[in-house]
C-alpha cells in the first residue's frame, strides 16, 4: 500500500456529539451536577501525519438535588442566540435589498417588454 493511500485512509473525519455530566458539587443540602454538550470534530488518527481536531463544549443545565427531589435547571445559551441573530440580520437585509432592486427594475421596464399577463390576472382587470 502506498504512502498516499495510507494517508488518505487515515484522514477520515470523526464527529461526536455527546451530553456529559460533570462531578457533583455539594452546597449546603443541595447537590449540583453540571450537564454539558460537547462536540468533537477530528481528522486523521491521533499522532498521525495530518491529525487535526476541534472541540466545543457548552453548559446545558444543572441537576439540583435537594432532600430527595431532583430538578433540572436549564442554562440558556445567549451566545448562540446572538450568533444566529448576527447571521440572520445581514441575510434578511440582503434579501430585502434584492427584492427592492427587482421591484425598481420592473417599474422601469417599458410596458411592451413585460411578460404577458396570465389568464387569472386578465380576468381581474
Amino acid at each position: 500500500m502506498s504512502m498516499l493511500t495510507r494517508v488518505l485512509r487515515d484522514l477520515r473525519p470523526t464527529v461526536r456529539l455527546r451530553t456529559v455530566q460533570g462531578e457533583p458539587v455539594t452546597v449546603g443540602e443541595h447537590q449540583l451536577v453540571p450537564i454539558a454538550r460537547t462536540l468533537w470534530i477530528s481528522i486523521g488518527r491521533p499522532g498521525g501525519i495530518l491529525a487535526a481536531g476541534w472541540a466545543r463544549s457548552h453548559p446545558v443545565a444543572v441537576l439540583d438535588t435537594y432532600r430527595g427531589q431532583t430538578r433540572r435547571i436549564s442554562i440558556p445559551d445567549v451566545t448562540r442566540r446572538v450568533q444566529w441573530a448576527l447571521l440572520a440580520i445581514p441575510l434578511l437585509l440582503l434579501a430585502g435589498a434584492r427584492l427592492a432592486r427587482r421591484a425598481r427594475a420592473r417599474e422601469q421596464e417599458p410596458l411592451g417588454h413585460r411578460a404577458p399577463l396570465s389568464t387569472a390576472a386578465r380576468c381581474e382587470e
